[in-house]
């Protein structure tokens, strides 16, 4: 026989089971906004006409800490006591309700990429796609044998379509900067290698 508080502490483990088992899901996805989720906003307008200023794709995960600090003050000051109006007191509460809020806010992304995209992302038999983009706030330009393409704008992304002989093929890239970009050295080139696999959209940061 198990004693009452065995049992209450089981329950309550098995609370805390239920609401921490989507927890890999949910970081898997918050850590697309370094990657997929950036490359979606390379094909988004970030321009704020009514305070003449542009969004760059990165900026936002810039000011994520900054977020979190306003948000941690009006959640206390407005938000928790608001809750707990209704009933939504305890901390288990409070983690369910957030988590299906990020279950929204994944959703709204997910939407959103399939109208960007629609059916583009389908990739015939024999090719494979390369999303590359330019992390820096200079001209990049680019030497390839198997892709047309010759240079990418500053913080900017280009699409190219490679075509494979087989099911996967190594590409040689060759990156060389601007001589007017005081980011890297004058002579400084990157080279690098991107296996291409087929019927495949393939990214390169």
């Amino acid at each position: 026989a198990y004693t009452e508080d065995e049992i209450s502490d089981t329950r309550a483990a098995l609370n805390a089971i239920t609401v921490f088992i989507g927890y890999p899901v949910f970081w898997a996805l918050y850590e697309q906004q370094g990657s997929r989720w950036t490359l979606q906003a390379m094909l988004m307008n970030g321009r704020l006409n009514f305070l003449n200023w542009t969004i760059k794709p990165d900026q936002m995960q810039a000011v994520v800490p900054l977020f979190g600090l306003l948000f941690l003050f009006l959640f206390d000051m407005m938000l928790y006591p608001l809750l707990a109006k209704i009933g939504i007191r305890k901390p288990l509460q409070k983690l369910t309700l957030s988590g299906c809020l990020a279950i929204v806010a994944f959703l709204f992304a997910a939407l959103l990429q399939m109208n960007i995209f629609g059916k583009s992302t389908i990739v015939p038999h024999g090719e494979g796609r390369i999303n590359i983009y330019n992390g820096f706030d200079c001209e990049v330009y680019v030497r390839s044998p198997s892709l047309r393409v010759d240079h990418i704008r500053p913080l900017g992304l280009v699409n190219v379509t490679s075509t494979l002989i087989s099911d996967a093929d190594v590409v040689e890239i060759v990156f060389h900067f601007d001589p007017a970009c005081t980011l890297v050295p004058s002579d400084f080139e990157l080279n690098t290698a991107l296996t291409v696999i087929n019927e495949k959209v393939n990214a390169l940061l």
